[in-house]
């Protein structure tokens, strides 16, 4: 792999994208970070079992405005990484045609496939003009191979870099906005202390005592109108259902909760892998 590339306008995607990343988290903090923005928590009293269910209260009209612009940010963010690896494949197009350009130029993009045999297929024509070991280099990267000795770390159930990246990619350009879940990472409860009567916990076959007791939640913790997150005894004492007793901390996140910039930063760091492997 001896070609002259020049791998400048990839970077600058790259380092676009990123510049996104760290706008929307701080967006993110900003707009959480002031407390009419975030669901008050309300109890509601279970006769059956004698506990308080602490349960979201109104969600904020802002919260869907700012679930809109996530998406779009992240619609940035994706549009840079994609493109980043087809600036690529064109730069390479170029030098394995010494510096003219391919006849075939809409076929001409980063392959991401889930199998050799449909990699192959891909190979000729969005390959055509790669030299065969950059064609080899582009291979060892495809989601078949998996995250084997590859920097990474991840939230959720795994799932490649690339097909994440083809994922969103797809969604957002042809489809749809990307999707943004407004998500509960906890909540502030005011409650006094000294109200709350402990309780024996089991959590994957270990016991505790704990205040709070959090329940089960058939909506992956969503942040959506009278779902329940937590609940606990108050000793001597029965609270009015719809009593505030806190705020939900309320977060952002994409498909099975995968938290918004650790994801996209992710899929940055696998992009700027391949860019540095190739360069």
């Amino acid at each position: 792999m001896s070609e002259e590339i020049n791998l400048s306008g990839c970077m600058a995607k790259v380092e676009h994208g990123r510049r996104h990343i760290v706008d929307l988290d701080n967006a993110m903090r900003a707009f959480f970070d002031d407390s009419s923005n975030c669901p008050p928590m309300v109890s509601t009293f279970d006769e059956d079992s004698g506990f308080h269910i602490f349960r979201v209260g109104s969600v904020p009209a802002q919260l869907h405005e700012i679930q809109v612009e996530a998406s779009l940010r992240v619609g940035d963010v994706v549009h840079d990484l994609r493109s980043a690896l087809d600036h690529l494949v064109w730069q390479l197009s170029l030098a394995g045609g010494r510096g003219i350009e391919p006849q075939n130029a809409l076929s001409i993009q980063f392959p991401i496939a889930n199998s050799a045999q449909v990699f192959e297929s891909v190979r000729r024509r969005a390959l055509r003009n790669v030299s065969t070991d950059y064609q080899d280099a582009i291979e060892s990267f495809q989601p078949y191979h998996e995250g084997a000795g590859r920097p990474d770390s991840y939230s959720g159930p795994y799932i490649h870099q690339l097909t994440l990246l083809r994922q969103l990619s797809n969604v957002d350009k042809h489809r749809l906005l990307t999707t943004v879940f407004g998500l509960s990472s906890g909540a502030t409860i005011s409650i006094p202390p000294a109200l709350l009567e402990p309780a024996e916990v089991t959590y994957m076959g270990f016991t505790f005592t704990t205040d709070l007791v959090p329940v089960e939640t058939d909506n992956e913790f969503r942040l959506e109108e009278g779902a329940a997150f937590a609940k606990a005894r108050l000793r001597g004492m029965r609270l009015p259902d719809g009593t505030q007793v806190g705020w939900s901390m309320p977060s952002l996140g994409l498909e099975e909760n995968r938290p918004i910039a650790p994801t996209l930063g992710r899929i940055a760091d696998y992009v700027q892998l391949i860019l540095d492997s190739l360069g």
